[in-house]
């Protein structure tokens, strides 16, 4: 059994989509979030499990992340997991991709610039755009085109 995260460490705080989110509970539905993550503040903090493949220096590597938040409603009709983020940073930019269980790893939004920060021994980004990737379309049943605009994400590593 893991850990309950903590949610003052190293991690992703995110809150996927505050419309699609209130979507879900103002139709009944629930969103669940799994003992190794933490629901702080309406977002959902993922800890940081693995930054091993990162270089500070030029941004550029994986990170992982662990736990996930479970989005159910319309009597089963919807049951959307994004589970065990991966942030994976290149020359071409980042990219945060989620297991769904159901569908495997699916890259979901793309991550747009942010100025670096320092809080005590952690290296942080705050208020990076996300948008919408082609392939996490089916995701949200073809709701959200590409591009479309997701809440700002804050990631918080170690200083190496």
């Amino acid at each position: 059994m893991q850990e309950p995260a903590d949610a003052t460490g190293p991690g992703l705080a995110w809150g996927v989509k505050a419309s699609f989110v209130r979507y879900v509970t103002m139709g009944g539905g629930e969103v669940r979030v799994s003992p190794a993550a933490a629901s702080v503040d309406g977002l959902v903090f993922f800890p940081l499990l693995d930054q091993g493949d990162f270089e500070l220096a030029t941004a550029r590597g994986t990170l992982r992340f662990g736990g996930s938040v479970r989005f159910t409603g319309h009597f089963g009709a919807l049951d959307l997991m994004l589970a065990e983020p991966w942030l994976e940073s290149d020359e071409r930019g980042a990219v945060v991709s989620v297991d769904t269980g159901a569908t495997g790893r699916v890259p979901l939004v793309a991550l747009g610039p942010a100025e670096t920060g320092v809080e005590g021994e952690l290296i942080v980004w705050r208020d990076i755009e996300t948008r919408m990737l082609p392939e996490a379309g089916p995701l949200f049943n073809g709701v959200y085109g590409a591009g479309e605009p997701f809440d700002p994400a804050t990631l918080r590593i170690r200083d190496l």
